[in-house]
């Protein structure tokens, strides 16, 4: 049976969550805490899209975002990829930071946001770090601030009631036991309008005929974007064997 293509929901709230390639550490310390910050600051303000919880881990992330305009995927693609940049510049390395593409789940209740937020932010006391309340690294403290720095609360906090109730629905046993069922891998379909949005309609079908070396990075470019080789080979007509090479490096 084909795997359908990521739905994007009425609602358009997904739980999103990027992990580093292998496990790896994303976070070497507070200075690149705080560069991933200024990604999700930056691209959210530019692709529309709203923040309404975040927790950054060592080699994970997670994000609820609301996605009213369809754009999830170039957000995250873009938050990616110039945070990889900047991190293997300054830490002297090369090679895939994250695990392919973002995985998601989406949203379809009120109750299911509740619950999707109430996770991300009890990561770090599951993980047994500290409680939510004293962890820096995650969006548990705007919702405790007359003027939240990146996220919109207003969601959330309309539906427990106000900022005076967040705390308490912080601890609230019917909000636990959330379980998020995440998609990684892109359906046939969505794979060509994300190759479409990356690319350029023109470019993707002149792609095969460039230079090598401008082939390459747009192979590349789909590639970390998570389409599968054989993805690729269909929405571009270039062989699976430069593909491999391109992507992979030449066999020893």
């Amino acid at each position: 049976m084909a795997r359908r293509s990521r739905a994007y929901i009425d609602s358009g709230l997904y739980h999103v969550v990027l992990k580093g390639s292998g496990g790896q550490i994303i976070f070497e310390d507070d200075e690149d805490r705080c560069a991933f910050i200024s990604c999700l600051d930056a691209y959210r303000r530019e692709f529309g899209v709203r923040i309404l919880a975040w927790c950054l881990m060592s080699n994970h992330v997670h994000l609820v975002i609301a996605d009213d305009d369809s754009r999830l995927s170039k957000f995250m693609h873009s938050v990616a990829t110039a945070y990889a940049c900047r991190f293997n510049r300054r830490h002297l390395r090369t090679g895939a930071l994250f695990d392919g593409r973002f995985h998601s789940v989406g949203i379809a209740s009120d109750a299911q946001l509740l619950r999707a937020v109430r996770y991300v932010h009890d990561n770090p006391f599951k993980s047994g770090i500290c409680l939510p309340s004293a962890y820096q690294w995650s969006s548990f403290r705007e919702y405790l601030s007359p003027d939240p720095a990146m996220v919109d609360t207003v969601p959330v906090l309309d539906i427990i009631g106000g900022p005076e109730h967040f705390e308490e629905f912080s601890l609230a046993e019917k909000y636990a036991g959330y379980v998020p069922v995440m998609r990684a891998r892109l359906g046939d379909a969505e794979a060509l309008q994300l190759a479409v949005e990356l690319l350029g309609p023109e470019r993707l079908r002149s792609l095969r005929s460039e230079p090598s070396v401008c082939r390459a990075q747009g192979i590349q470019v789909l590639r970390d974007a998570g389409l599968t080789m054989k993805q690729i080979q269909r929405c571009t007509g270039i062989g699976r064997g430069i593909i491999s090479r391109t992507t992979h490096g030449p066999k020893a």
